[in-house]
């Protein structure tokens, strides 16, 4: 996320619609791997023309230019898996250990 916040710095938002929070974003510097170009953008629908928004499950950098510019928290679009609680809460099962070796019931 750091580099995609970095990197987004690179794209300006051109259209805007606000109704929909449907953005253009062209680029005004190369990065990366990323031709100029421009790309289209809709936050309430997660997606990207790259497809990193929607493949990742958190903003890409043309995403986090939309947030940028809409003065949005980007990280509203952070997928629930990648948060700390969601991955500690995989541990709040209870789960039975195995049994010693010494007690296990001979072969039949």
């Amino acid at each position: 996320m750091e580099k995609n916040v970095r990197d987004s710095r690179s794209f300006a938002v051109t259209q805007f619609d606000r109704h929909s929070s449907e953005f253009e974003v062209t680029q005004i510097s190369p990065t990366g791997g990323f031709s100029l170009g421009s790309y289209r953008v809709s936050l309430p629908g997660r997606r990207c023309d790259c497809g990193s928004f929607q493949a990742l499950h958190y903003p890409c950098m043309h995403a986090v230019a939309c947030c940028a510019h809409t003065r949005v928290n980007w990280a509203f679009y952070v997928h629930d898996v990648y948060k700390m609680s969601e991955v500690f809460s995989v541990y709040r099962m209870s789960f039975t250990p195995p049994i010693p070796e010494g007690f296990w019931p001979p072969n039949a």
